[in-house]
């Protein structure tokens, strides 16, 4: 599967920029963090504002396997299509 790019400007931003990221387990890193929960947000904006800055979208769950291990995708938890 081919990584998107990320859109470094809100501008581009869209439902469906976050609906081709929300397969891909793998697309979170040091600039780009998936959050379900508004009460996660504080120490992910700190470690951003500390380093190369970053994009955080709100509203996004993981689906994990039934083992709880492996983190198979993404899933929209706020968000309305």
């Amino acid at each position: 599967m081919d990584i998107p790019d990320i859109p470094k400007n809100i501008d581009e931003w869209s439902l469906q920029t976050i609906e081709k990221l929300l397969p891909l387990p793998h697309i979170e890193s040091e600039t780009f963090d998936f959050k379900s929960e508004i009460s996660e947000l504080d120490e992910h904006i700190y470690a951003m504002a500390n380093s190369l800055g970053g994009i955080i979208v709100l509203g996004i769950g993981e689906e994990k396997s039934k083992d709880g291990k492996h983190l198979l995708r993404f899933k929209k938890i706020f968000l309305e299509n």
